[in-house]
């Protein structure tokens, strides 16, 4: 039971970190976007939130929110591991770097959290701007 709760500490950790970030002067007030400091910056599902709730953020942002999620099909590159965080996470993402890459384009109703470390994996490639 103490690895979620480390899990949750961690990701916590970064989130908090990154609304910090958000409001550093150091951004020239664009938030947490990281294009005016170079610093890369993705957007991941929290991993302690409902796949109910993960499964809203991933319709919402191959749907309307318009990301492109066609690596997300069967036989793309980032359909596997076939799990709603997984997914919800690599959509999240797209809409996150799309849409500015401020904090708040991660925020997804507090599912959301900006990470300082690729979350990229095989070969599944998160995109950052």
């Amino acid at each position: 039971m103490a690895f979620p709760a480390q899990i949750l500490l961690c990701f916590s950790f970064f989130y908090v970190a990154a609304l910090a970030y958000g409001y550093n002067d150091n951004t020239n007030g664009r938030g947490g976007d990281s294009q005016g400091t170079g610093q890369k910056l993705w957007c991941v599902a929290n991993p302690s939130v409902p796949e109910e709730e993960l499964s809203k953020n991933l319709n919402f942002a191959c749907g309307e929110g318009g990301a492109n999620c066609k690596a997300l099909e069967p036989g793309g590159p980032c359909y596997q591991p076939n799990s709603v965080i997984a997914h919800a996470s690599y959509a999240m993402n797209l809409y996150y770097q799309a849409h500015g890459r401020n904090y708040w384009n991660c925020y997804f109703h507090d599912t959301g959290l900006v990470v300082f470390t690729d979350p990229s994996y095989g070969s599944c490639k998160y995109p950052a701007q």
